[in-house]
């Protein structure tokens, strides 16, 4: 099995989906940036990334600081809303 056929098992097993910038749900405000992902993993209602959202991009290799800090403002974020 290919390394890509692999990740796309885990993936759909996971109940993720992969999502790319060429479909119709893609979120259309992240089609205006820049260098926008051309590859986006979901997981959960896929319609809410066409509302306004904040997201969190981190390090795949966060330090334990960065891990925590992270937790903290999502948290923070949550609360608000």
């Amino acid at each position: 099995m290919s390394a890509a056929a692999k990740e796309l098992a885990q993936t759909q097993a996971a109940g993720i989906r992969l999502l790319t910038w060429d479909e119709p749900e893609y979120p259309q405000r992240l089609r205006e940036i820049y260098d926008p992902p051309p590859l986006l993993y979901v997981r959960g209602n896929i319609e809410l990334l066409n509302r306004h959202l904040i997201s969190i991009v981190g390090s795949r290799r966060p330090t334990p600081y960065g891990n925590q800090m992270a937790e903290k403002l999502a948290r923070d974020l949550a609360d608000i809303w």
